[in-house]
């Protein structure tokens, strides 16, 4: 079952985000039309046709990840690189098993920064877009888990 939704171009990416540097996307965006899905529980295989199972990780989804993602802000803040990086592997693992991209591909990136190259104002720069695309997974998870109360 897959339980892909479109990106809407409002959500595609403010910045362009490597191990180099956040540049801000001063182009226009481009105009509507087919888009990257928004999630995908399919990579997940039988096990994603359970309704109770997608549900369950819908619940723990919309409570858990965006207090891991404020967890990140704070350890940037504080410059606590190895918990960052653990932070950073464990949202990137999650992301990743739903198929959300950019963001995994984003949390990686913070992952190695955090090891090798710490950039505070990168790192802050990549958590805040990570924590905007997340926001709106979270949002269609609460739509979604209010329409099948």
């Amino acid at each position: 079952m897959n339980h892909a939704l479109p990106l809407p171009p409002a959500l595609l990416p403010a910045a362009t985000c490597t191990l180099v540097a956040c540049v801000p996307n001063t182009e226009k965006r481009p105009t509507p039309g087919p888009t990257a899905p928004l999630y995908d529980f399919s990579g997940m295989g039988k096990i994603a046709q359970d309704a109770e199972f997608v549900r369950e990780i819908k619940q723990l989804f919309v409570v858990r990840v965006p207090e891991q993602l404020a967890q990140l802000h704070t350890t940037i803040e504080q410059e606590d690189w190895a918990e960052v990086a653990q932070l950073a592997h464990s949202l990137r693992a999650t992301l990743g098993n739903l198929r959300i991209e950019p963001s995994a591909r984003l949390l990686q990136q913070l992952d190695g920064l955090a090891r090798h190259a710490p950039d505070k104002p990168r790192m802050l720069a990549v958590q805040q877009l990570v924590t905007h695309m997340a926001a709106a997974v979270v949002r269609q998870f609460q739509q979604e888990l209010a329409q099948s109360q």
